[in-house]
Parts: C-alpha cells; structure tokens; sequence
C-alpha cells in the first residue's frame, strides 16, 4: 500500500479526566514560578544570615552561590516532591496508630540517602562561597604539603547527618509524612494564599533551624570525645604512609579549636536543613491551597469539573471540590448554568456535583464491614497437617513474656513503665486522628460547603426543582459524616484521658520512690500531655466538624419536612 494515500489517523480522544488535569497543571504553573523566587530569596536570605561579611564584600559570588543553591538543593526536592504526588496513590489512612509501629511503617519509605546528599551537596557549595575557613584542602608548613581541611571534613560529614535526621524528623513529625497527598489545612480556606505561607513558614522553618541549631553542639561534643579514636581507625585503614592519607586524614600537627570549630561549622549545618524545610513548606502550601481559578478559561467548563469530581486521583478530585465549593459560593453564573443544565444527554450537572459531594462526606470514617460469619458446612475427614515446629525467635519470644508474666506488679512498674508504654507502643492521640481523618476531612470541608450554597440557592435559582430531590439525602450524609467525626473524637478522647490517667500513677509513684531522697520536688504538678497533643491535632479538624454542623442546620431550616 502506498504510503501517501494512505489515511492520516484519527485524532486522539482526549477524555474528560485528562482534561481536567491538564487544566489543574495548567493552573499550577504560575504557582511553581513563585515557589522558585520565593526559593531564590530562601537561598539569598539564609547564605546573607550564613556569611554576611563575605556577602557583602562579594555579592555577585554570593548571588551565584544562592542560584546553585537552588538549582542543586531546592529545585531537586520540588521537582521530586511533584513526582511523588502526580503519580503516588498512597493513602494516609490505614496508617499504624502506635508511634513505634508509624515509624517502622515510614521510615523504610523516606528518601533520607537522598535528603543527606543534598545537605551534602549544600555544604559544598557552602564551602565553596566561603574559601578561606571551609577549604577543602590546606597548606600544613610542618608537612609542606596540602592536607584535608578537618573543618571541611566535619562541616561535610554533619550536613549529610543532619539533613539525614531531618528527613527522618520530618517523616514521622508531618501527616502524611510527605508522601503521596500533602497535608490540607482547611484552616486556612478562606485566607489569602500569602497570608497561608507566611503563617506556615513562621511556624515549621524556626522550628527546623532551633533544632538542627540545638543538635549540632552536641554532635560536636561528641566529636571532640573521639576524635582521637575515630582517626586512629581511619589510620589503620589507609594507612600512615600511604598518599591517600592526606586526602582522608587531616594532619595532627595543625592546632584543634574546638569552639573554632563549632562556630566555622555550625552555619553550614543549618543552613541545608533551612533550606530543606523551606521547599517542603513552601511545596505544601502552594499545591493545597485552593486555585482561583481552574476551569472558567475552558469551553466546557461543567464537564471538565464533573469529571475532576469523579477523577480517581484524590489530589486531583480535591482540587476539583475546591473549585466546585468556591464558585457554588460566589459566582452567580456558574450557579445559573448548573441549574440550566438538564439537557445535555446526561444526566442534571447538579445533581452529578451532589452525588459526588455526597460521596466525599460518605468517605469521613467509615465504619469498617462486619466480619462475615463462620459457615459450619462439613468438611470430608482429612489428615490433619503435622504442627509447624517452633522458630527460636518465636521461643524467645515466648520464654520473655512467660518470665514477664511471672514479675509482680512493682517490679514490672518500675522496669517498664506504663507512660513508655503510652507513648510509643501504645495507640498516640495525634496518629489516630490522622489514621482516620487526615484525606477524608478536607474534603468532607469542601464538600459541605459545596452542598450548602447549592440547597440555598437552589430556593430561588433552581428552575427544574433538581436539587429537591436529594434535600434527604444530602441532609442524612451530612448527619453520618458529622456523627463519625464525633465518633472518631470521642474515641480519641478517651484514649488520651486513659494516656493520662497511666501517666499520673507512674508520676505519683516515681515521686514515692523519690520522696526518702528529697528530689521529689523535682516533678512539678501533674499535666496531661496526651490530652493536650490531641487537643492540639484536633485543630485541624475542627473547621471541618464546624462546616458540617453549619450546613445541616442550615439546611434543615431551609427545609422544614
């Protein structure tokens, strides 16, 4: 056949999920230019606080040290960051509840090489910027020769360990562990979107800098204790004659400050894990805050929102409730549109939008299926399998909960008590709330909202009388979602107040062994630490608990049965 009569193929069907999609990105885009100058002026602002003289004296060296910041530190956590949410379809729920259990579930997943090779490659660019004190190599006259910089050598091995212990840190302290769906703050819904990263880089980036600034005198210290015995072991391995050693091993006969060394050093720590925090901040606010607009550019602006609705991907479907929620608020033509759209060869846009609203709050906690009944039919007489033979593991096991059952009370008090317990092995308040709420919430938020403006304009704009035929079912899942999340509360709550109840038995029995020695007025009153964290996590989700109790009743006096 000849190829140039053949027929040219038949254009590529776009669907309407791909559609929306593309839109959602699209949006995105101004969005991402933004974290990257916001980013551009993190990396200026933290090597300015770094090194200030040296800024001053060479700005344009420190203006290129800040670009490759940001290109070889920043711009790889973002660029990572979008993979990881486009194309993950990890869940949050189902997540251990017990802190031990959550990190053992985490921490295989997080990328701390990866983090550590930034902070890495962060102190060297540091390094690089500030020639004199972070020089890779330096002139020892005894030797009359170049040897590594020991400063260098420790600034380079402590910002690969704490940027290391910052993805670790980060992991199991975030919801989600920033994987997959980053966390939505429904607090934040009907604030300007500076206003919501001024606010969330106020809060996490100080935090992250206080403690990689906190933590890194006392990996000095630790330092200086085996200093001695480290490099001994490095000697043994190369070698003291070898002409690898004065490129591994710096030279003994260069004078040690060790406060010298902790000041040389302690900037281009924390400057990585600065920097780290800043992208991660700044990823979370700009992708989860809702988008002003998404679909008002397009043709067909109700098809593409009807199929974000009920796209698969939860980033996705959540930013298409954002956008339903905010222009069922406020954009009278959209509303007029939806109410006018009845005849399309499909079914009525509103009550598309209303299934999947009603859907969204259905997903708020579920409860879990009953477990199905045992069936008693008879099974043909077969030889039953010899027992498997017990591992040693399994014996160790068994032997230590045997001698553990045999302690009384006291002795088990004392060798475990029951707070340790509480705090690590035992469900924490804060995991559990986010085990259950931490996707289903924020949506259920937008879904409220979305489900109120529709039932209240629907009095006056809605000509066919679509939306009053869902005014039960509408009013009876915002009933379910509001008495799961309270629930779900209550369940918490309680596990808390048993948290404390354990933990001001062990405070009153450690003041007891202690009051003979006079050190039992170290203990100050008793408080309530795990009550407090859940008080604390609760926060979050208490605009959603509001929303959904603001537009049932609203609702309901709309619509008297």
């Amino acid at each position: 056949m000849s190829l140039v009569n053949a027929a040219p193929p038949p254009p590529a069907v776009v669907a309407p999920a791909d559609t929306f999609r593309a839109l959602v990105k699209r949006a995105m885009r101004p969005r991402q230019q933004r974290i990257l100058f916001l980013c551009t002026i993190a990396a200026c602002l933290g090597l300015a606080l770094s090194a200030p003289i040296l800024t001053w004296q060479r700005p344009c060296s420190a203006l290129a040290a800040s670009l490759a910041l940001v290109a070889c530190v920043m711009l790889p956590v973002l660029l990572w960051r979008r993979t990881s949410l486009l194309h993950s379809t990890w869940r949050p729920e189902g997540a251990p509840v017990s802190r031990a259990a959550y990190a053992y579930h985490v921490l295989p997943g997080t990328p701390i090489r990866w983090h550590a090779g930034v902070g890495a490659i962060a102190v060297v660019l540091y390094a690089a910027h500030s020639a004199s004190t972070l020089a890779v190599m330096q002139w020892v006259p005894a030797h009359g020769a170049h040897y590594v910089n020991e400063t260098f050598v420790v600034a380079l091995v402590g910002g690969t360990i704490m940027s290391g212990a910052y993805a670790a840190a980060a992991a199991l302290r975030m919801r989600g562990a920033r994987r997959g769906v980053p966390p939505y703050e429904v607090r934040f819904a009907d604030a300007r979107l500076y206003e919501h990263a001024i606010a969330a880089l106020a809060t996490h980036v100080p935090q992250a800098v206080v403690g990689a600034a906190v933590l890194w005198p006392l990996c000095i210290a630790v330092y200086c204790l085996s200093r001695d015995t480290l490099w001994t072991m490095v000697l043994r391995i190369t070698g003291i004659d070898t002409p690898l050693r004065r490129w591994i091993v710096p030279s003994f006969r260069w004078s040690f400050r060790p406060w010298h060394l902790l000041l040389t050093t302690w900037p281009a720590v924390v400057l990585p894990v600065a920097l780290l925090e800043v992208a991660h901040t700044l990823f979370d606010v700009y992708w989860t805050h809702p988008l002003e607009s998404i679909t008002a550019s397009y043709k067909d602006p109700l098809t593409a929102l009807l199929a974000g609705l009920h796209d698969p991907h939860l980033f996705f479907s959540t930013h298409a409730l954002m956008e339903l929620a905010r222009r069922a608020r406020h954009d009278a033509a959209f509303r007029r549109a939806v109410f006018d759209d009845v005849q399309h060869g499909r079914p009525p846009a509103l009550a598309s939008m209303i299934h999947a609203c009603i859907r969204a709050l259905d997903a708020v906690a579920p409860t879990p299926p009953p477990a199905p009944a045992p069936t008693t039919a008879a099974a043909p007489p077969t030889d039953a399998p010899p027992a498997p033979r017990p591992t040693p593991a399994a014996l160790f096991c068994t032997t230590l909960r045997r001698a553990w059952s045999l302690l009384p009370p006291e002795a088990r008090h004392v060798l475990f008590p029951r707070t340790l317990y509480r705090a690590f092995w035992a469900p924490a308040p804060s995991l559990a709330l986010d085990a259950h709420l931490a996707t289903s919430v924020p949506r259920a938020f937008w879904a409220a909202q979305a489900i109120e403006a529709w039932m209240l304009a629907s009095l006056t704009q809605d000509t066919y009388g679509v939306a009053q035929h869902h005014t039960a079912a509408v009013v009876d899942a915002l009933a379910r979602a509001h008495s799961r999340l309270e629930r779900v509360r209550t369940d918490v709550e309680r596990i808390a107040i048993e948290a404390d109840s354990e933990h001001v038995r062990d405070v009153a029995a450690w003041r007891g062994a202690l009051a003979d020695t006079g050190a039992a007025a170290a203990f100050g009153p008793s408080s309530a630490p795990f009550f407090s964290e859940m008080q604390a996590s609760w926060q979050a989700y208490a605009p959603a608990d509001a929303a959904l109790s603001r537009a049932l009743r609203r609702i309901v006096e709309s619509f008297p049965t």
